[in-house]
């Protein structure tokens, strides 16, 4: 969260602290969602995730950036070899996605296609369109986006290209764990697209990626414009933890949003009464959901109690297994996982205050 800061809101930085700092964003964001998800390799998209122009060409060159020391630097390390090439069409059309998914389903493919060239050899990453013909019940043609990793090594066996989307199924022994293909496998089901592998014991893989485009007019690069966010919300944000009550002050007093602090239940519910009672009233309140004595259930309960129309939103590490499972109690109006992120509270705080007086 606090690298995401520096990169949105400090222009003068070098272009490599950029990029560093862009790596160490990225890779906290995708392992907070990889643990997330550990358990969820089939489920269905949950229709409140909000998905983004992505940009394939661009997500794939960061892969291929971040993973550098695995195709790189280690082989080259034992004196293997790898060459890796890729292949982008230009101005390849958006699609609509997780960006953290998808980069992390790539970057699944490409570890998977190092490790079938233990001798070294050959690895692209390729992106195109190609146009699908329409089935016989009269649909019209509709136009995919393609990412592929190729590899010119080991390649699979039939019974291996069987079984190689079913999790904890690897080859690979105690150095796999047989999670990779069935996130990815997961990842596709998600974003309405498919997998698609083609192999052959001694002369390498593909691995297809297909995507629909993005249907909708929208720009790289989400934005509060988007979200029509007013920029003078007065905001209490809740929670035990120091860094993270600082993380999210700093976020939202960027966004132009005044932001008061409290570090307990109890401490967020007195702050609200006394707002309400200088007729200073918060016009959304963020609360984490375990603290002691008084926790997020119990802060919102109060709070709706006191004011029925004023927006609670629980952060909270459970986010993602609180929705599956039903379990947002019903004074919560939304849900935001930690950590934090800028596109996600704009998103919320938007939806929840458009209709503020």
């Amino acid at each position: 969260g606090f690298a995401g800061l520096l990169l949105e809101y400090e222009p003068n930085l070098s272009a490599s602290a950029r990029k560093n700092l862009n790596y160490i964003r990225t890779a906290g964001e995708d392992v907070a969602h990889i643990v997330a998800r550990m358990r969820e390799f089939y489920r269905q998209r949950d229709k409140q995730e909000i998905l983004f122009p992505l940009n394939l060409n661009e997500l794939a060159e960061q892969v291929i950036d971040m993973t550098r020391p695995r195709w790189r630097d280690i082989p080259q390390g034992r004196g293997i070899m790898v060459e890796t090439e890729t292949d982008f069409t230009p101005e390849l059309p958006l699609v609509a996605g997780i960006e953290a998914e998808v980069r992390e389903a790539v970057t699944n493919l490409i570890l998977n296609a190092v490790d079938a060239l233990p001798g070294g050899g050959k690895l692209i990453v390729r992106t195109r369109t190609q146009k699908i013909a329409g089935d016989k019940k009269g649909s019209n043609a509709t136009t995919r986006a393609y990412l592929e990793v190729v590899d010119n090594g080991t390649g699979m066996s039939e019974m291996t290209l069987k079984h190689c989307l079913e999790p904890f199924y690897s080859t690979k022994g105690q150095r796999g764990t047989g999670l990779g293909l069935a996130m990815v496998y997961g990842v596709m089901e998600r974003h309405q697209g498919k997998i698609e592998i083609e192999s052959e014991l001694g002369k390498g893989t593909t691995v297809r990626l297909v995507f629909p485009l993005l249907t909708q007019r929208a720009e790289p690069g989400v934005g509060k414009e988007l979200f029509n966010l007013p920029p003078d919300l007065h905001i209490l944000c809740i929670d035990d933890e120091p860094m993270l009550r600082e993380l999210v002050k700093e976020m939202l007093q960027k966004e132009g949003h005044t932001v008061q602090c409290a570090d307990g239940g109890q401490a967020g519910v007195d702050m609200f009464r006394k707002a309400m009672e200088v007729k200073n009233p918060f016009d959304a309140v963020i609360t984490d959901l375990g603290m002691p004595y008084v926790d997020g259930r119990e802060v919102a309960k109060l709070l709706k109690k006191d004011s029925p129309k004023t927006p609670v939103i629980l952060l909270t590490g459970w986010g993602a297994f609180m929705k599956r499972d039903g379990e947002i109690p019903p004074q919560v109006d939304g849900v935001l996982s930690k950590p934090p992120r800028i596109t996600e509270l704009r998103e919320i705080l938007a939806r929840l205050t458009k209709n503020r007086n």
